[in-house]
C-alpha cells in the first residue's frame, strides 16, 4: 500500500519530520480519515501539520487520531475559521478592537472543542 511505503521511507530519516494531512479535509471519505489513525500508530515520533478543521468542514472529533494517546503529536490549523469568523457577526463594526475580540473568541472556543475531544480519546492524557 502507498501509505505503507510512505511511512517506511519517512521513517528511515533521522529527524521526525512533519507529516502534512490533505488540506481537502472535508472532502476526503471517512475511510481516509482513518487512515490518520494508521499514520500515527506507526509514526508516533512525528508531528502531524493537520489543516482542514472548523471552516473546512473539520471537526474536533474528526482529528483526535492525528495525536499520540497522550493528547500530543499534532498542530491543527483552522486559518480561516479564526481570521474569518467576524464574516457572520452581525454586530461586527469593522474596529480592530471588536475583531480581535472575536477572533480571540473563536480560538478559545477551538481549543476548547480539540480539548474536550482529546479527553475522551486520549488515554494516556495528563493534562
Amino acid at each position: 500500500m502507498l501509505i505503507d511505503k510512505v511511512v517506511e521511507e519517512t521513517m528511515k530519516k533521522k529527524n521526525p519530520c512533519i507529516v502534512g494531512l490533505d488540506p481537502e479535509w472535508d472532502k476526503i471519505p471517512d475511510c481516509y480519515k482513518s487512515e490518520a489513525g494508521k499514520l500515527r500508530r506507526k509514526m508516533k515520533r512525528n508531528y502531524f501539520l493537520v489543516p482542514g478543521f472548523g471552516a473546512q468542514g473539520g471537526s474536533a472529533r474528526d482529528i483526535v487520531s492525528c495525536f499520540n494517546e497522550d493528547g500530543l503529536g499534532a498542530l491543527i490549523s483552522s486559518s480561516r475559521g479564526i481570521l474569518y469568523q467576524y464574516v457572520g457577526v452581525k454586530e461586527y463594526d469593522g474596529s480592530r478592537e471588536m475583531y480581535g475580540k472575536i477572533v480571540r473568541e473563536q480560538a478559545v472556543k477551538m481549543k476548547e472543542e480539540v480539548y474536550q475531544a482529546l479527553k475522551e480519546h486520549c488515554s494516556e492524557m495528563k493534562y
